[in-house]
């Protein structure tokens, strides 16, 4: 599924294991696919009992907050306090400034409960101004909330920032005309499940940009799970290691799932947020990418990744893409080869696998023939 014309170019060296595998490789690959899947869904369940654990035992406050509330959602969450639950009614909420979250709380929305922000996008650079800001606190909940851009053009800026944080479960919200949806940075087992975005890509905002879904920089151990990203540049960006993706959809834009090194934009003091090294021992299992240019994209020295049953349908330049030393993304040096990755599908399903990195295993799937179609 190629097509030249696309304007992002992204690529990889083959790897070929010989086409004639005895019954002991087969049973070997057969056992590690089975023990990745084991271990993810382990580890799911694992975060799932971990963020939802507490430490606390005295009474729970917790404070509603009534519909039509404007800029009110801080002081809801001050009064709670520590370990408190802010219900935020059903109706509209309006933020003009963004909430910060400096301790634990539970932030849960009633049905029908819409947050409306006005921080503008940026097509130039991207100052971080997040309508919820998670930072220095653990076991942060933001659930069940419908975040929609409520500026002029409608493009908003972030919807939730996980900043020097742990256990943060962000689940079921929708993020409606976002350049982010979720941005997660230096913080440790973050959840994300069950979340729903559509993106600004129409509207002229790619990777370049940070028009990404839920991305994730310089943490550890993000789990990711049953969200469904559309409409974004890149579905979902992944940095820093041992996160997991597991069951989720990408559909439009450049690309689905972009396993990467990365820094986008900037915090308002001018702290960068960055990721301190590529994606390294991570595990996608079950993911899908959709009408987008390519699938799933490892590349910038990513590895030790395991991408196990994936899939792509109608990608217009690969469906799977190892890229190696590549100049691509017009630095002046060449960024890294991804290397000791491991694909696993089933060998009669027709993703095409591009692999132009070193000492990465490729079982199943259609390998592209770069003879014909060159590393670049």
């Amino acid at each position: 599924m190629r097509a030249f014309s696309i304007v992002f170019l992204f690529v990889v060296p083959v790897l070929l294991a010989s086409c004639g595998k005895d019954s002991s490789t087969s049973t070997d690959i057969i056992s590690q696919k089975t023990e990745y899947i084991e271990t993810a869904e382990q580890q799911l369940s694992e975060i799932e009992s971990l963020v939802n654990q507490s430490d606390f035992t005295g009474e729970r406050k917790v404070v509603d907050l009534p519909a039509g509330s404007v800029n009110g959602l801080q002081a809801a969450i001050e009064e709670a306090g520590p370990n408190g639950i802010v219900n935020v009614k059903s109706g509209l909420h309006i933020e003009d400034v963004t909430v910060n979250v400096n301790f634990t709380v539970q932030i849960i929305g009633e049905e029908g409960a819409v947050i409306e922000s006005n921080y503008p996008a940026m097509l130039d650079s991207v100052v971080v101004t997040p309508v919820i800001r998670i930072e220095n606190s653990d076991f942060v909940h933001v659930k069940n909330i419908q975040f929609v851009a409520g500026t002029e053009s409608g493009e908003g800026n972030v919807g939730v920032l996980v900043y020097n944080a742990g256990y943060a479960y962000i689940k079921d919200n929708d993020f409606q005309g976002y350049q982010m949806a979720v941005l997660v940075d230096d913080s440790e087992f973050t959840f994300i499940e069950d979340n729903t975005g559509n993106g600004l890509f129409s509207k002229g905002y790619g990777l370049s940009n940070g028009s990404i879904g839920i991305c994730t920089l310089g943490d550890t151990n993000t789990r990711i799970k049953n969200n469904y990203m559309a409409g974004f540049g890149t579905g979902y960006f992944a940095s820093g290691s041992y996160g997991i993706y597991h069951g989720n959809t990408a559909e439009g834009g450049e690309t689905g799932f972009f396993y990467c090194t990365g820094a986008f934009g900037v915090l308002p003091d001018g702290t960068p947020i960055a990721a301190s090294e590529s994606a390294n021992n991570w595990i996608g299992i079950s993911n899908l990418a959709k009408n987008t240019g390519i699938g799933h994209l490892i590349i910038d020295g990513v590895n030790n990744c395991k991408l196990i049953n994936n899939s792509a349908e109608n990608c217009a330049l690969y469906d799977v893409e190892f890229v190696g030393p590549t100049l691509r993304f017009g630095t002046p040096e060449p960024l890294p080869t991804s290397f000791e990755n491991l694909f696993i599908d089933d060998p009669n399903t027709d993703i095409e696998v591009k692999d132009c990195g070193i000492d990465n295993v490729i079982e199943g799937g259609q390998l592209v023939n770069t003879a014909e179609d060159p590393c670049f």
